[in-house]
């Protein structure tokens, strides 16, 4: 990026004017000088690492033309400096300021827009079944499906965290994916019928099912996947 390049190599000369220069105060305030742009900007850095990142893995990039006016402010502040080379020069006015202002804001933007192309990339690109609470109100709380769920809120809890955390490196991008493949092939007992459905709710209760749900279709079902024994009939009293 333009703007890391400019940076770097001002503030390569701000540190070999502050050698060279005489004057305790004049390196000091050079120094500040040279403290407040490098924290500045190190979350543009960051940002060109993720940005590299991202475009390697496949995910489009949009351009921040604010990049343009950061890089024209840059220019200015860089040659008025080198014309006189003093920290008067940086600071006189509001050449500093303004300069600070423009990457604080340059540093959101690009923020902002990199958040929203990787949530674009996300939604398109990895699974997108519905969060397990919402899943488990649409199934029969069969064992199976039980079993199932556990599974699935595991991973999709795991999962979910990337949705608006930008993976770090390529290992988070594989272990993104390996959770979304995971996720897409559990399946679930969908095509229960009515009443199996309502006897296991009833079963999942605190007063258990009444021996009327347990009617010859449900016994049939609880039989034919091998759940007959699981359940045992006890008196209320």
């Amino acid at each position: 990026m333009p703007l890391l390049e400019l940076a770097q190599t001002t503030l390569s000369r701000l540190n070999r004017v502050k050698v060279s220069r005489e004057g305790v105060d004049e390196a000091k305030a050079l120094d500040e000088r040279c403290s407040e742009l490098l924290q500045k900007t190190a979350p543009i850095t960051r940002l060109a690492q993720n940005a590299n990142l991202l475009k390697n893995e496949g995910v489009r990039i949009s351009t921040v033309p604010e990049v343009s006016s950061v890089i024209e402010t840059v220019n200015n502040v860089s040659a008025r400096f080198q014309e006189l080379a003093k920290s008067t020069t940086l600071t006189q006015g509001r050449r500093w300021i303004g300069l600070t202002n423009k990457i604080d804001a340059l540093t959101q933007k690009i923020t902002d827009v990199q958040n929203k192309d990787w949530e674009g990339y996300f939604e398109n690109n990895f699974f997108g079944g519905p969060h397990p609470s919402q899943r488990s109100t649409r199934l029969a709380p069969t064992p199976y499906n039980e079993r199932a769920m556990e599974i699935y809120k595991e991973l999709f809890y795991q999962f979910s965290k990337y949705r608006s955390k930008i993976p770090q490196d390529a290992d988070d991008f594989t272990t993104l994916r390996n959770l979304s493949n995971k996720l897409s092939k559990i399946s679930f007992q969908e095509d229960v019928p009515v009443a199996v459905k309502r006897f296991f709710e009833e079963t999942s209760s605190s007063t258990g099912a009444s021996l009327e749900l347990l009617t010859m279709d449900v016994i049939e079902w609880l039989r034919s996947n091998n759940l007959l024994n699981n359940y045992n009939i006890r008196a209320k009293y």
